[in-house]
């Protein structure tokens, strides 16, 4: 899950992108795997991915509430400079898998800041 964030996600973050934008690309990246991961156990058999409702990542900033979620329906636009978070939280057996890990924006790309 790591290396999908620091490999996949992150770099695909570049300004003008909108939260629903980061949303979308991360889904339509699992898309393909959706098989092997029910096969393998790490997707519920009746898990669809029209079920991820919850965020792939935010914004960071000095107050609350965050300025932008990474999740459907979000329209605020991605600026360079911008510090965020990339999360996921995926669902193992009874327990959660998760991972976090902060990037900066930049005009080539979401460059991981957590090494």
């Amino acid at each position: 899950m790591t290396k999908l964030a620091q490999e996949v996600f992150i770099p695909a973050v570049v300004p003008g992108l909108r939260g629903e934008d980061v949303f979308s690309h991360n889904i339509e990246y699992l898309r393909p795997y959706v098989a092997r991961l029910k096969e393998i156990g790490m997707m519920p058999m009746r898990f669809q991915l029209s079920d991820i409702t919850r965020h792939f990542g935010h914004t960071l900033g000095l107050q609350e509430p965050v300025t932008c979620w990474f999740q459907a329906g979000n329209k605020v636009e991605l600026s360079s400079g911008m510090v965020c978070c990339a999360e996921l939280q995926w669902p193992f057996g009874e327990d959660l898998i998760g991972f976090e890990e902060e990037f900066l924006i930049t005009e080539e790309g979401g460059v991981n800041i957590t090494y």
